[in-house]
């Protein structure tokens, strides 16, 4: 009796198994088929995931929030033309704004230099306040280093970048126009140390600030030095516009709430040694925007980051050029070209894109049935992340995704611009000071631009 009552247990025990797979089976009888692939399919999308991979849409995870939706392409993008744009292109990674005890910084340029050893910077632009003389420290090399000074006034700080050093040291000659009195107001530049100075502080900013206090019209001011750069063939970046510090206030417009746009090639969207530092998130989230403003406003105009320590370097607020050859006409003509995207580390997202012949930071002509082509490349695991691409007319695709290499294609529509933007798909940073929650952002590219067909 005992051992009839063992086999009825067993038996009961099976029956359950069997329901409870067929029940899970009917589960799936609603499925889209399109979500299913077989099992070596699956196997082979472990390196490159597509856009269309199962996992993903089968979960469910498609952003609610797309306000200009595109169409995918299927489960294989064709990335072999944007490898063939790509190919003769390496990836330097760095930090495009920094100081020394050339300027304002608390460490040698060997300590900096030792810091940019340890997380395997290729690249770090000292960009002084008001001066060069750190060009001409013996471990300078314009095989790690930009040509690059910070233009510093009372009203605002610009980052200007040259490809070689007789340009950058003509920054010195640079005279304001002054209609209302009618005469030219120069720095005094030949007041600058010759060694550095770290105790006090010495920005050269003295002599700067008396320079620019006196200014009538700090609008034309603007304008004239954004000219000035552009005819010595430089690169010229707003920095911080809204930090609390060195806010950028020249005339605000009225009708729109965003300060004026005097022709600066990029805005610095995130300035802080973390990108997603609680204390400055809100200022950088408010130059972000600024940025996005100027784009849907149909100006070219890139976004930079970079860690402004005075200190030493954190692996953080990076940017990775795509260049010929790692030298500082290298980074520059990729700067120039905006052919490079922007991550919160040293290790975290490289974003490659194309458009035809057209690559990241360059302008195509829209022709129907072209598709934008993105490759994305984390390096190492950050869990799940959302990927967004951004048109003039809002989010064109959106997706989550938690693979360290993902390729996407999407036809492209008649658009002003299209970029892309990664933020973790969990988690917010929540600011110190407006106490807001805000998304914890890792990666930008620059947009490519679209103009009409003729």
């Amino acid at each position: 009796m005992a051992m009839n009552q063992k086999h009825l247990l067993r038996l009961l025990c099976g029956i359950l198994l069997i329901s409870m797979a067929a029940a899970s089976l009917c589960s799936c009888i609603g499925q889209d088929i399109s979500a299913k692939e077989p099992a070596t399919a699956a196997a082979a999308q472990t390196e490159k995931v597509s856009v269309n991979s199962a996992q993903y849409i089968a979960q469910g995870l498609k952003d609610q929030n797309v306000t200009d939706p595109h169409r995918a392409l299927g489960r294989n993008p064709d990335m072999e033309h944007l490898e063939e744009l790509y190919a003769d292109l390496g990836v330097a990674s760095g930090d495009m704004h920094h100081h020394t005890w050339y300027s304002d910084g608390y460490r040698t340029f060997a300590e900096v230099k030792k810091s940019a050893d340890k997380y395997r910077y290729d690249f770090f632009a000292c960009s002084e306040h008001n001066n060069w003389k750190q060009v001409d420290d013996e471990l300078w090399s314009g095989q790690r280093n930009l040509y690059s000074m910070e233009y510093t006034t009372s009203k605002g700080h610009m980052n200007i970048y040259f490809p070689e050093k007789e340009s950058l040291a003509k920054m010195g000659e640079f005279a304001y126009y002054d209609e209302s009195r009618n005469r030219n107001i120069t720095m005094a530049f030949d007041k600058i140390p010759d060694v550095p100075v770290v105790d006090p502080r010495y920005w050269g900013q003295g002599y700067m600030q008396t320079f620019t206090r006196s200014l009538q019209n700090g609008t034309t001011f603007y304008q004239q030095l954004v000219d000035y750069v552009h005819e010595l063939g430089g690169f010229i970046q707003l920095c911080h516009p809204f930090s609390p510090s060195y806010l950028f206030s020249p005339v605000d417009d009225d009708s729109t709430g965003n300060i004026e746009y005097f022709g600066f090639d990029a805005v610095e969207i995130f300035n802080a040694t973390q990108f997603n530092h609680t204390g400055l998130i809100e200022y950088n989230v408010r130059a972000y925007e600024y940025w996005q403003y100027l784009l849907d406003l149909g100006e070219k105009v890139y976004a930079t980051t970079g860690s402004d320590t005075h200190y030493l370097f954190e692996g953080e607020s990076i940017t990775h050029m795509n260049v010929e050859r790692k030298s500082a006409e290298g980074y520059y003509n990729a700067l120039a070209a905006g052919n490079f995207s922007l991550s919160n580390r040293i290790d975290s997202a490289r974003i490659r894109m194309s458009i035809g012949d057209t690559m990241m930071g360059g302008t195509a002509t829209y022709e129907e049935g072209q598709t934008l082509c993105v490759c994305i490349d984390l390096r190492r695991g950050y869990g799940a992340y959302r990927v967004n691409i951004y048109t003039d007319q809002g989010i064109a695709y959106s997706q989550v995704y938690s693979d360290s290499y993902v390729e996407i294609e999407i036809p492209i529509q008649d658009r002003d611009y299209y970029r892309v933007e990664i933020v973790k798909a969990t988690g917010k940073i929540t600011s110190t000071t407006d106490k807001q929650k805000y998304p914890f952002y890792m990666a930008f590219s620059q947009p490519i631009f679209l103009s009409a067909a003729d």
